[in-house]
């Protein structure tokens, strides 16, 4: 039997330490004003360390072949940053399958852009569990006039651990259908394909997420057994120990299961057919209010699936802070 391999992100942070230490020397000698120059930061070492894994001495190259390699590189790039931002703090929040499908099963969203500047931290790992092809998602925000979020899509034990990043600049965009059109869909990659399907799914995931953290109602609680074994350091050596967990929406799965049991479907009798709509669930939704003095400031809550029953009320589900 093989040897257990590490913690997804703490690979990840193991395959680019050689990268992490030329971006920070990089960064301390640049102006950075965003994410994008952290990125042009580390993109020097980056591309060196493209051409060395694909045996590029030098020779002459194609333009599609440079622009591939020059994706690659930027992809590489982008990793190193999030990976040298999450090692700092090694931030994890776990999402069940549930609940990751109940984010995905929402309806297309206004991204409250502004909103994220109330993450929790600047960077951390989202953490599917049960997710058959991804273990998960390092972000790394950045507030301010240049808001953007980095991101890492990393796959499963076994695998390449990043399968995918990318920058999401969020001034042009008003809603996630938006974003992914313009951003996402401007190449020539086939929509349709597996995997750019399966992108798109993630990227969701990673928006919802992020929302939901910066939700006034957020379930979230402390891993009990991570609890346990916690050991920050101020000497990063890259530890499981030095890993703090976060639960994610584990009541909010909990209670829309206990209700799903408890509806009842009178509608499928035939007498009622004619009388009353079918009862349904409405899907979980985002509602933004305004507070303070003068309603200066916006709230996010998120409001779980709502059974509407057959005579026109609605019954929540109720998680209590």
């Amino acid at each position: 039997m093989g040897k257990k391999q590490k913690y997804t992100p703490l690979r990840l942070v193991d395959e680019h330490s050689r990268a992490i230490r030329e971006f920070e020397k990089a960064r301390a000698l640049r102006t950075i004003e965003g994410a994008e120059d952290e990125v042009g930061a580390a993109v020097e070492y980056a591309v060196t360390r493209i051409y060395e894994k694909n045996g590029i001495n030098g020779r002459k190259l194609g333009e599609k072949e440079k622009y591939s390699l020059m994706c690659q590189s930027y992809d590489y790039a982008i990793a190193t940053v999030v990976s040298a931002y999450w090692s700092r703090c090694k931030q994890v929040y776990t999402f069940s399958r549930d609940f990751y499908e109940m984010l995905l099963d929402m309806d297309d969203f206004e991204i409250g852009w502004s909103l994220f500047d109330y993450l929790p931290y600047e960077a951390f790992y989202l953490e599917l569990l049960d997710h058959k092809e991804i273990d998960g998602v390092l972000v790394k925000y950045t507030k301010g006039p240049k808001r953007s979020i980095l991101y890492t899509i990393c796959g499963k034990e076994g695998g390449m651990v990043s399968i995918n990043s990318g920058i999401v600049d969020p001034r042009e965009n008003l809603s996630y259908k938006s974003f992914f059109e313009t951003e996402v869909y401007c190449s020539n990659a086939d929509i349709t394909a597996p995997y750019v399907v399966l992108v798109k799914q993630v990227l969701a995931f990673t928006l919802q997420a992020c929302m939901y953290l910066c939700a006034k109602n957020a379930d979230i609680e402390e891993n009990p057994l991570q609890k346990k074994i916690y050991t920050p350091s101020k000497t990063i050596r890259n530890r499981f120990s030095e890993i703090r967990k976060w639960d994610v929406g584990v009541r909010v799965v909990k209670e829309h299961k206990a209700a799903q049991s408890t509806a009842t479907d009178t509608v499928n009798a035939p007498d009622m057919l004619r009388k009353r709509p079918r009862q349904h669930w409405r899907k979980a939704h985002w509602h933004t209010y305004w507070v303070g003095k003068g309603r200066e400031r916006r709230e996010l809550k998120f409001i779980a699936p709502v059974l509407v029953n057959d005579n026109g009320d609605e019954t929540p589900v109720v998680v209590h802070q």
